[in-house]
């Protein structure tokens, strides 16, 4: 089954449902990163620095897989709230100590802070902002008959 027939409504929901599942990698993390700076009020502890010396556990919202010198998207969020030290100030104590640059998760989470948002809106902002290529994934594979990403049908 390509999934080239089903409806586009069915398409967002399926996408909706996956990112539901795999909410560690986008969303979730988002609410994890968000809770774990102001737990840590901008300075790694000790505590955190001894677990990551025996795990090598990346902090919630750092390490990019697809962008090992940084996320873009990251440093576009940072950019706007310059005057938010305890959330520049510990990326940058992350990047130094670990070398993980923060995830648009991070960016997430500094947004979700900073404009007084619910918590769990940056899913929602990362879901709105994939939708268009939701969409096009969809015309794709209702005009080739084929899915454009075999791999993710396989897990």
């Amino acid at each position: 089954d390509t999934q080239s027939n089903i409806q586009l409504y069915s398409q967002f929901a399926q996408q909706l449902a996956v990112r539901d599942k795999v909410d560690v990698i986008h969303g979730g993390i988002t609410s994890a990163c968000r809770d774990w700076v102001v737990a840590t009020k901008g300075e790694l502890s000790a505590e955190w620095r001894a677990q990551y010396a025996l795990d090598g556990k990346a902090a919630p919202g750092f390490g990019h897989p697809l962008y090992p010198d940084g996320d873009p998207r990251a440093r576009e969020f940072l950019s706007l709230f310059p005057e938010t030290p305890e959330w520049h100030g510990l990326a940058r104590q992350v990047v130094e100590e670990t070398g993980d640059y923060p995830t648009i998760d991070f960016g997430l989470a500094l947004l979700e802070r900073e404009l007084h948002l619910p918590e769990g809106a940056g899913m929602g902002i990362f879901a709105v902002g994939r939708m268009a290529g939701w969409i096009a994934h969809v015309f794709e594979q209702r005009q080739t008959g084929q899915l454009i990403r075999p791999r993710a049908a396989e897990g």
